[in-house]
């Protein structure tokens, strides 16, 4: 008996301290998509609703990872470049609470805070508070994190957002073990009902680089999916910090610096 519980307790001291804790694979999925110091990708978009009537778009996405006591902090700029009357609409994420958008037919640049983060992107499935998670497997909400299931393959993780304006309560999403990558999310409703789900249907893992090939949201509410595909995707372009401004946003023509 005494030797039961001795190997027990070994078998618990050791999982405490070589485990992964729910926060160390979140930080370990966030390093792997941000293994690189700048990138230009281009997806197209197609959203579909219950009627299978379906709209297009292109957007351009521009990514720099800087770095702040061995932290990696990702800041990107959006810009939609197709159809024509929602072209150079511009989102700029330059941190995990400073968020703007340029919407050229106002000719205006606008803070997007507070419950605006929960609005949908051009009719997309996906909001504003999203785009951190979809473009850099970042979590921007306050939130604490379990694990809620492992196997060989696998991490299941719950999420409980603490923020009070935001939409969510919590998600719940599944990780790669083999590439740290995320495969799936789950976002639940203040009524603990899931009302959107994220796949990513595809990825590529060059060694170096992961790029989301293929992924599909789905909103169970409203019956509506975006789907969005990899074009092409470019690292190592020579873009500094001074790219992404508010000036940036506005310009037509975007250019490297």
């Amino acid at each position: 008996m005494k030797k039961s519980l001795l190997f027990f307790l070994v078998l618990t001291v050791t999982a405490s301290i070589f485990g992964l804790t729910a926060q160390d694979v979140l930080d370990k999925v966030k390093d792997s998509q941000n293994n690189f110091e700048t990138q230009k990708a281009v997806y197209s978009i197609i959203l579909s609703d219950s009627n299978r009537t379906q709209k297009t778009r292109k957007i351009d996405i521009y990514i720099l990872i800087s770095s702040d006591k061995g932290e990696k902090l990702p800041i990107s700029l959006l810009r939609v470049t197709e159809p024509k009357d929602l072209q150079n609409t511009t989102v700029l994420n330059l941190s995990k609470t400073e968020q703007y958008i340029y919407l050229p037919g106002f000719k205006q640049v606008k803070r997007v805070s507070g419950s605006s983060k929960n609005e949908s992107f051009l009719d997309t499935d996906i909001n504003y508070s999203d785009m951190t998670l979809l473009f850099s497997s970042t979590i921007e909400q306050e939130h604490t994190s379990s694990i809620a299931w492992e196997d060989e393959k696998s991490y299941t993780i719950d999420i409980e957002l603490t923020a009070q304006d935001s939409d969510y309560s919590k998600m719940t999403v599944g990780v790669d073990k083999k590439d740290f990558v995320i495969k799936y999310a789950e976002f639940f409703g203040k009524k603990e009902q899931i009302v959107k789900k994220m796949e990513i249907m595809d990825y590529e893992s060059s060694g170096e680089y992961i790029t989301y090939k293929k992924v599909l949201i789905t909103s169970l509410e409203n019956k509506h999916t975006t789907l969005l595909e990899l074009v092409s995707s470019e690292y190592g372009i020579p873009i500094t910090k001074s790219f992404f401004n508010k000036l940036s946003m506005t310009n037509p023509v975007l250019v490297y610096r």
